[in-house]
């Protein structure tokens, strides 16, 4: 009797070997025709093309960033899926985030059907993306004011922003810092930093504020008549701490009695990024120059420096 139970166990067991081995051979065999047939782990990489995928506004596209797929075993039945290895980065194809993409027929495939011929990685850069300080940190501050962030636009594919008469850009300690002067532009960056025109790098930006000129010393009517080429000198039409304007068709004139020079300009505005003047000479030796008030300062003194209008010869 122990010897028929045996035999009986023995052949059960033989049977449930053999369909299990028979399953997984099948198994195995329809996979690989999947593979084969379907192509779903057969695609290869994404070639990078920033220029057709890259979304208009909004995201900062960085062909650095690396894609990566999803690691499979042999006995998954998952298909194999494309995305971007950084957590912050989405894939972006045809000029719009996807999110990842999907292996069909050897092919990238989006969730909706299209096929991807390249693609991008790409990193949010929009409004409240980049550091930002609150406006009342400057509130006694006679330095700086508030750096006003502006949504993306057409011309501006990150959130961005300027200062007309000149920044700082600093590190988040404060301790590393660049000052620009005059018009400073940044834009927004994936990387949540602020990027200068020239590539600069900051965490934070701040404004200055503006910085009115001393206004310019008038030279009376009567002196200028004495001194002047043709003695039809004039008042100016505007004279403040932003500008010094001639009546059309005239040029401010001054004269040094020290170098006997009769300096004209035909504009005089404020730097109002340093409070000072800056001047265009147009007759200046060796052809028109600007020039800033310390470099008017080399050319005559300041004692000299009083100004009126006069019709150009």
């Amino acid at each position: 009797l122990v010897s028929r139970i045996l035999l009986y166990y023995c052949c059960i067991h033989i049977v449930i070997d053999a369909s299990l081995e028979t399953c997984e051979q099948d198994f195995e065999r329809d996979q690989a025709e999947d593979w084969r047939e379907h192509g779903c782990r057969a695609c290869t990489s994404l070639p990078v093309d920033a220029s057709s995928n890259c979304p208009s506004t909004g995201y900062d596209c960085d062909d650095t960033l690396p894609m990566r797929t999803n690691v499979l075993s042999s006995i998954d039945c998952e298909c194999s899926q494309l995305r971007c290895n950084d957590a912050d980065a989405t894939l972006a194809v045809n000029r719009s985030p996807v999110g990842k993409l999907f292996c069909e027929f050897k092919q990238w495939k989006s969730v909706n059907g299209t096929v991807a011929e390249s693609g991008i990685c790409a990193r949010k850069c929009g409004l409240r993306i980049c550091r930002t300080l609150s406006a009342s940190e400057f509130k006694n501050d006679p330095i700086y004011e508030t750096f006003i962030v502006h949504k993306p636009d057409e011309n501006h594919p990150c959130a961005w922003g300027s200062c007309p008469n000149g920044a700082l850009g600093t590190d988040i300690s404060g301790t590393d810092s660049q000052s620009y002067n005059g018009l400073a532009k940044f834009s927004c960056g994936g990387d949540r930093t602020w990027k200068g025109k020239s590539g600069q790098i900051h965490d934070f930006i701040k404004c200055k504020r503006k910085v009115l000129c001393e206004k310019i010393k008038p030279w009376p009517v009567a002196e200028c008549n004495v001194f002047s080429d043709n003695g039809n000198c004039v008042d100016p039409k505007k004279s403040d701490t932003e500008s010094f304007d001639c009546p059309d068709g005239k040029l401010a004139v001054m004269y040094d009695p020290d170098t006997v020079t009769l300096w004209k300009a035909d504009e005089i505005k404020c730097d109002n990024s340093i409070g000072k003047w800056v001047y265009h000479l147009p007759y200046a030796e060796g052809g028109p120059l600007y020039a800033p008030q310390s470099e008017m300062d080399k050319l005559s003194k300041p004692m000299y420096q009083k100004w009126s209008c006069v019709t150009p010869r």
